[in-house]
């Protein structure tokens, strides 16, 4: 509705029958305008209050590589906020305050959780920009805090910045020359998991503390557009190897030299070694070949010495190599590295413990595991048969470790019979 000093808009929405019964949706704002310079400017505070039933697919899932069945309660938010905007300065401010009641979040093991609390978020955000004839400069800056970087983390400060040109070239080529940054503070940014396309948290990376710059070039022709861009043309000055935005994912970021090279002539030499051998025994020279790529991303400390993007590099090669073998993927390459460290740094007992759980089972292929174990510490873990406990890693990641140490009703009735 529209008064002579305030303007409000108010809906309502409510669940009746089935999941959606008890949700609540209530949104408003409330809006005044008065004139300052021969414009208008516009103050508006708002607010939403929202329950809401948890989607089907967070509650169950079945896939190849993942199942839950959760019993998740409705989530509730509540925001209320103000926004100032200044049309002829180009200026517009947003503060903002958010309370999340059971929310829900994909948890470290990449598993969809709920949060049984508050979660309290302010943010403030700012936007100004300046234009002059042909030239335009667009800049965002935005402060926020999370009362819980567990289960919601948050950069606290975050700017964007857009300087550009517009221009047009014969009164038909319409033409944008520009460029863009973005730069957020150090924060641990969610992993991306492929087999259910999300994003999760995790507590080992953080990312941020760097800038992306951008220059680009946009064309417009009657219908036709078209464009042209060098994306973090400034890694190189400054931000160096540490630009992921979400861990072990990056812009393609490798520095070859002489002794790369020499190390994939030798994982090539070492793979078409394995696949004369793997007519007969293809699944020990497998996992031999694994573990020993694994071992040398570690050994050789590969993303220090040749840039965060090394595993996306050896990925290409080994597939431009070999291009009807299998399991070559970036993802499956940092798999590789973590089969090695859980090895290799794990916890003894932890070991020992997986190690009789597989003491039956029968080494058909001795000879190639204790190629791997010898390089472990205590020649017990020799016992282990990799193959079972690499593909756990594989799927479940650091469950794993909590499966051989925690009280998992599931572990009485585990028995392991696998054989390579």
């Amino acid at each position: 509705q529209r008064g002579s000093l305030l303007r409000y808009n108010a809906t309502a929405q409510f669940g009746v029958l089935g999941d959606a019964a008890g949700e609540i949706d209530l949104t408003g704002d409330v809006t005044t305008r008065f004139k300052m310079l021969g414009d208008s400017v516009s103050i508006k505070g708002y607010g939403y209050f929202k329950n809401l039933a948890v989607p089907y697919l967070l509650k169950n899932f079945v896939s190849n590589h993942f199942i839950w069945e959760n019993d998740f309660s409705k989530t509730k938010r509540v925001r209320v906020g103000g926004e100032l905007d200044i049309p002829f300065s180009w200026t517009n401010v947003n503060v903002g305050y958010e309370t999340l009641t059971d929310y829900i979040y994909w948890d470290a093991d990449g598993l969809p959780a709920q949060h049984s609390g508050a979660i309290h978020v302010l943010s403030a955000r700012l936007h100004q920009g300046l234009h002059f004839k042909a030239f335009n400069w667009d800049n965002s800056v935005t402060l926020q805090t999370s009362s819980n970087e567990e289960v919601l983390p948050l950069p606290k400060f975050a700017i964007y910045s857009n300087l550009y040109a517009t221009f047009t070239i014969a009164h038909v080529l319409h033409v944008q020359l520009g460029v863009d940054g973005n730069y957020y503070t150090k924060y641990y940014a969610p992993a991306y998991n492929p087999a259910t396309m999300t994003f999760h948290s995790q507590h080992e990376m953080e990312c941020g503390n760097f800038a992306i710059m951008n220059l680009y070039a946009n064309f417009k022709m009657k219908q036709a557009r078209f464009f042209v861009a060098w994306t973090h043309f400034n890694q190189k000055i400054k931000s160096g190897d540490a630009y992921f935005a979400t861990p072990h994912v990056s812009s393609h970021d490798i520095h070859i030299d002489a002794e790369y090279a020499e190390w994939i002539a030798e994982l090539k030499h070492r793979y078409r070694s394995a696949q004369v051998k793997a007519a007969v025994r293809v699944n020990a020279e497998k996992l031999l070949f694994n573990w020993q790529l694994g071992r040398d991303l570690v050994q050789k400390k590969a993303e220090e010495r040749w840039g965060a993007g090394v595993a996306e590099q050896v990925s290409l090669d080994l597939k431009r190599e070999f291009p009807n073998a299998g399991g070559f993927s970036t993802s499956n390459l940092w798999f590789m590295k973590r089969w090695y460290l859980f090895y290799t740094q794990g916890d003894s007992q932890i070991l020992e413990q997986a190690g009789k759980e597989l003491q039956l089972l029968k080494n058909q292929h001795k000879t190639k595991l204790y190629q791997i174990g010898k390089e472990l510490d205590g020649e017990k873990l020799y016992q282990m048969v990799k193959n079972f406990h690499y593909l756990l890693l594989l799927y479940l990641g650091d469950t794993i470790s909590r499966f051989y140490t925690g009280a998992n009703p599931l572990r009485k009735h585990c028995s392991i019979s696998l054989k390579l």
